[in-house]
């Protein structure tokens, strides 16, 4: 394996990610397959130190579902959100590096005639959303048919995400991780100094957040820049960084019911 990633390094130009699908099999491993072992024939310390000799800005992700190993560059969750394992293989901890979370559009990472489950737009959107909120990038596995072509219900359920970042991708692209905190309805992103809270879901008339940071005094809709009514309550603005309590009421009929981008400022 050393020789053929030193050919890809070398070969092929200006290298942008190497990415290794995993420590496999994910089953116990004998002696006959001690080979697949972390610092077996692997020797990832070496593999790592030449991939960054040949290639310094190329970045190394490795899906082996556990701690980041030194020169790994990204840390990556399978099937599931930063921090859940519903799955049974991810690790729970995040461990502080950039994150990318690799999730399918139905249950498979190849075409199965028999797959019907394909994730509806408004949990990819949600994906997606929960993904920026901890700073992570989503990839989003499409398999094509034997012929070729993105089965026609994947490509309404793409269009459907692409209408809804046509209105409200501000809250998507650019972002980074957010600092008020998620609650049970709510993630939030950051771009810059613009903050981006994504209500997910609805329990209430009003979403309450806390954490908030002081400046904030006003918020609108992303989505049609409509102003909202905002109270902010608790917390010393001259001393504290943030208050208490800030609760934003959002009208029925202004709801977006994939997820509502409200840009606080």
């Amino acid at each position: 394996m050393h020789g053929q990633v030193r050919e890809l390094c070398t070969q092929y130009g200006e290298v942008a990610a190497i990415w290794f699908d995993g420590d496999w099999p994910r089953s116990a491993l004998d002696p006959d397959r001690a080979y697949f072992l972390p610092g077996g024939s692997f020797e990832y310390d070496k593999l790592y130190d030449m991939i960054h000799e040949l290639q310094p800005d190329a970045v190394i992700e490795n899906n082996r579902h556990a701690e980041p190993l030194p020169g790994e560059d990204l840390q990556g969750f399978e099937q599931d959100l930063p921090g859940e394992n519903t799955t049974g293989f991810n690790e729970t901890t995040i461990y502080g590096l950039p994150i990318q979370v690799c999730m399918t559009i139905n249950d498979h990472w190849g075409w199965s005639r028999h797959d019907r489950n394909t994730k509806s737009a408004r949990r990819l959107v949600h994906v997606l959303a929960k993904s920026a909120s901890v700073g992570g990038n989503l990839l989003l596995n499409v398999g094509p048919t034997p012929e070729g072509e993105i089965p026609a219900l994947h490509q309404e359920r793409l269009r459907e995400v692409g209408r809804w970042l046509a209105h409200s991708g501000v809250g998507i692209y650019y972002t980074r991780a957010g600092v008020i905190p998620p609650t049970r309805e709510t993630v939030s992103t950051l771009r810059y100094d613009r903050h981006f809270v994504h209500v997910l879901d609805y329990v209430s008339d009003c979403v309450v957040l806390t954490g908030v940071p002081q400046h904030v005094q006003r918020a609108r809709l992303v989505a049609s820049n409509t102003e909202l009514e905002i109270e902010r309550e608790g917390g010393n603005f001259f001393v504290s960084n943030a208050s208490d309590r800030t609760t934003i009421y959002i009208p029925p009929q202004l709801r977006d019911p994939i997820d509502t981008v409200i840009e606080l400022y």
